[in-house]
């Protein structure tokens, strides 16, 4: 009976063990991108037991990944009707509700805002210091029509309550906010603000940047590039700072100025390691050759054009813009 005991306990623990192996590898492959992989882990886990919530949440979430958003609904609906819930629960169905709000005909859009709102809400209440769950909130109150429960009001309420929690976020916010209503003075001031403020990190000044180069105040734009790119790279800062040395090239093109200025951040630009969530080399070739060729240096320009006429160019509008040069 003993020997029968040890083996059962044996093989508890090596299928306790197996689970939990498998568990975080389902949870790694997700982080790297590998959904197929991770989805592989969690169905075979789900098939185990079938009130497995961790298994749930995350085929949920790689479903909305993968754009499959009813089987999205599908699954986090199981995974909430077992409790208790977890406020990322909530917050990712709230952002899967969001989505599906976006994309459903006015007859079923409204439903899924009512359950993104009180996603949302359920995540809070779960946790009072949910930085996502206040910036989904946030969000949904400043982009769904009022009659899905937008409100501007309700959106202003919750900048100081994001400001607590994340000073970077609380300004983000602000500036977003201001933004998104049309109040173009305010957001231009409170860019302009923060751009002399002392401790403000790479992202924000960069946002803050971007704002007055879209409403067209452009020195004032490379002055908040320029003040990013004097800092020293590091890697906390680099997409900003790359991003930074760019926008001075754009800058300097959509305000038809500073061509010297521009072409020397396009040369630099280009000389960079740069990662997918930056603009191409491609578009930073055609940029420069826009500078070359209002700066009377046609010749320099036209070969740049040949160059990229003979690349495997995949942006369409890139490829419009380099055939009508």
């Amino acid at each position: 009976m003993r020997s029968l005991k040890i083996i059962t306990y044996s093989f508890i623990f090596i299928t306790f063990a197996l689970s939990a192996h498998g568990s975080t590898k389902g949870e790694e492959f997700f982080e790297q991108g590998k959904l197929e992989e991770s989805k592989e882990i969690w169905q075979k886990a789900l098939e185990s037991d079938n009130q497995n919530n961790k298994a749930l949440f995350y085929l949920a979430r790689i479903a909305y990944e993968q754009n499959d958003l009813d089987l999205s609904e599908d699954y986090f609906e199981q995974s909430l009707e077992l409790k208790p819930n977890s406020a990322e629960e909530y917050y990712w169905f709230g952002r899967m509700s969001s989505r599906q709000a976006t994309n459903a005909s006015i007859f079923t859009a409204l439903g899924y805002a009512e359950d993104a709102e009180n996603a949302f809400i359920q995540a809070i209440k779960q946790d009072d210091s949910h930085l996502l769950a206040y910036k989904g909130l946030f969000n949904f109150y400043l982009e769904a029509p009022s009659i899905a429960g937008g409100s501007e009001e309700n959106a202003k309420k919750l900048i100081s309550k994001i400001n607590a929690l994340s000073r970077e976020e609380g300004q983000l916010t602000k500036l977003k906010f201001y933004e998104k209503t049309d109040k173009k003075k305010h957001a231009n001031q409170i860019a302009l603000d923060l751009l002399k403020a002392q401790d403000v990190s790479a992202k924000v000044k960069f946002r803050s940047a971007m704002i007055l180069q879209s409403n067209e105040l452009f020195g004032d734009a490379f002055i908040g590039f320029q003040s990013i790119v004097k800092q020293p790279q590091t890697e906390s800062n680099a997409l900003y700072w790359k991003a930074s040395i760019y926008q001075i090239g754009r800058t300097s093109v959509i305000s038809d100025s500073k061509y010297d200025i521009g072409i020397s951040a396009f040369n630099q630009y280009l000389t960079l390691e740069l990662s997918d969530k930056l603009p191409s080399k491609q578009w930073a070739s055609f940029r420069l050759s826009q500078l070359l060729k209002a700066s009377g240096q046609n010749d320099k320009a036209i070969k740049i054009i040949e160059q990229l006429k003979t690349s495997q160019l995949s942006d369409v509008q890139l490829i419009e813009k380099v055939k009508n040069f």
